[in-house]
């Protein structure tokens, strides 16, 4: 009898639970799947829309590996301004590039057939590539500030490093010398390494501001028999060594002219075809 009932119970309440639901069901039912396909669908959309972000970003710094020279690499700057990282990277390759080729005085690349070596630049080339690099190392400090991500903070202080090495080939010492203090404050412990080259740069540029002096070339030596300044010591043909008649030689006679009244030579004893002598 006990079994029999807790049955009957438990049918009972099914029953009630199925009429309850039906109930919400024809309430709520058509609203509460709205919301659900709602949400699938904002999911999905969320995982294509990432997918999406993460194939431009990867172009994009496909297309940064493939640029050569300074100014594709800034036209990409430009152009892809909002991946993330992807325009201090640029302009800071895009400056690296500009500081090369002003140190090696010629372009490193260029529209130049393989196996062929760019001209070399003129002072005014090398000026003004130095000049466009500190702008652009100037324009990564200033986007990556302060506060920023590890992976900005790194692009920061090795666009400090290039402003410092621009403004040394420029002269401008002031300039490095304080782009190298910045370096020892903001590296701290993070970059040790950093700090200590920062730290023996600026070291150097008290050494660097001395101005090297050459000294006069020199003068080449005379050769034995010429005197220093060049004329022949006297006796003597410049430049050839001969002599004449130099202290302690003696004089050899030049040969005479015979006159009207010379004897005759000697016959030669081996020549059998010369005239015995006085013969006409």
């Amino acid at each position: 009898m006990d079994a029999e009932h807790k049955q009957e119970l438990k049918q009972n309440d099914l029953e009630e639970f199925l009429r309850n639901f039906r109930a919400w069901w024809n309430d709520h039912g058509t609203s509460t799947l709205l919301v659900v396909l709602i949400v699938l669908a904002s999911f999905l959309l969320v995982r294509w829309l990432s997918g999406r972000a993460a194939a431009a970003q990867e172009a994009a710094y496909t297309e940064l590996f493939l640029a050569t020279t300074p100014l594709a690499k800034q036209e990409l700057a430009e152009r892809y301004a909002h991946v993330p990282g992807l325009a201090g990277k640029a302009r800071l390759e895009a400056a690296q590039l500009l500081l090369q080729d002003a140190l090696f005085g010629r372009a490193a690349a260029g529209p130049v057939g393989p196996g062929t070596q760019a001209p070399p630049l003129t002072e005014a080339e090398k000026k003004s590539r130095l000049e466009r690099a500190r702008s652009l190392f100037a324009k990564v400090i200033e986007i990556n500030g302060p506060g920023a991500a590890e992976s900005s903070a790194l692009q920061r202080l090795n666009a400090r490093f290039g402003l410092a090495a621009a403004a040394e080939s420029l002269g401008d010492f002031d300039t490095a010398t304080q782009q190298y203090v910045r370096i020892q404050e903001e590296a701290k412990a993070d970059w040790p390494n950093l700090q200590e080259e920062a730290k023996t740069r600026a070291s150097e540029i008290e050494r660097l501001q001395v101005p090297v002096v050459f000294p006069p070339p020199k003068k080449p030596e005379p050769k034995d028999g010429d005197a220093k300044d060049g004329t022949a010591e006297p006796g003597k043909k410049a430049g050839d060594g001969s002599s004449e008649g130099g202290p302690g030689e003696k004089k050899k006679p030049a040969p005479s002219k015979p006159g009207p009244d010379a004897d005759p030579p000697a016959p030669d004893p081996g020549n059998k075809s010369a005239p015995p002598a006085g013969a006409k």
